[in-house]
């Protein structure tokens, strides 16, 4: 019969603990880069992004509006 998942979990994260393991892989000493895409602005463009950044705006709103209730 097999291990629980979840007491395998926490045998790793006693075992990290044990050897003082904070964290896990390798990070930059620099921030990432900011790039401009190259994608053209045409009205098809702006037809496929204009639904999404709506939704987006207005769950933004509505969350803004929420929270100061």
């Amino acid at each position: 019969m097999g291990r629980n998942p979840a007491d395998l979990s926490v045998d790793r994260a006693k075992h990290d603990l044990r050897l003082g393991c904070t964290h896990r892989g390798r990070f930059g000493c620099r921030l990432p880069l900011f790039l401009i895409p190259d994608v053209a602005l045409t009205f098809d463009t702006l037809a496929i992004i204009l639904p999404c950044s709506v939704a987006i705006a207005v769950v933004g709103l509505l969350e803004c509006l929420m929270t100061q209730i």
